[in-house]
């Protein structure tokens, strides 16, 4: 005997909800992002870089963190002069299709092109990422992307907390520094590559509230 199909039997099947689709997401290789750029689909002006094969946007630069950087700058450059070349918010070239593009970095003193390629990990000494809204992914995939290229020394100048994060030894299997210290402003840390620094020679002047 058929058992008669009701009306509601009908509208509860047609509305149960279909089942997703699992995708993977699509990978940029180096040499995609690369194409793409060279074709215009990603100005130089647009705010992305490539971290773990997937186009991620960069966070907005306001006043502060353009001040940080003009002070790492001068910092550096009276330090250390011609010793190294000094580049801010340029691309660097990483394993596991990563180009991110760093606050500041130190890195070997030779001429980088697109022809000759960007910086590498055995390229850098000290790379350094200034946070306001971005210190979710500084501390996250930045981190994790930095640690597994090996990259000895990577800084987070947190203006919000006005202090500077020390990430040294990196570990290449794990994807993370085995060394994290905090540094607040007005204490003194110990750089293994630029020796003593004092965290409020970092940070720029705080902002006045307009009365």
């Amino acid at each position: 005997m058929t058992k008669a199909v009701s009306m509601q039997d009908v509208v509860e099947k047609v509305a149960m909800p279909m089942p997703l689709v699992e995708t993977m997401p699509f990978v940029w290789t180096l040499d995609r992002y690369h194409r793409a750029i060279e074709q215009d689909i990603f100005g130089e002006d647009d705010p992305v870089e490539l971290l773990f094969g997937q186009i991620i946007t960069r966070m907005p630069v306001g006043e502060l963190h353009t001040q940080c950087l003009k002070i790492l700058n001068v910092r550096f450059v009276l330090q250390f002069r011609n010793q190294y070349y000094y580049q801010s918010q340029d691309p660097i070239t990483l394993p596991d299709y990563s180009e991110p593009q760093p606050d500041y970095a130190v890195v070997t003193h030779k001429n980088y092109s697109k022809k000759t390629g960007q910086p590498g990990p055995e390229d850098i000494y000290l790379l350094i990422e200034v946070a306001d809204s971005s210190l979710e992914i500084d501390r996250g995939p930045k981190a994790q992307a930095y640690a597994l290229a090996g990259i000895q020394e990577y800084w987070i100048v947190n203006l919000k907390a006005r202090q500077v994060e020390l990430h040294l030894a990196p570990n290449v299997n794990l994807g993370e520094y085995s060394s994290i210290t905090r540094h607040g402003e007005g204490s003194i840390f110990e750089s293994p590559f630029s020796g003593p620094t004092a965290v409020s020679e970092l940070l720029p002047p705080m902002e006045q509230e307009e009365e």
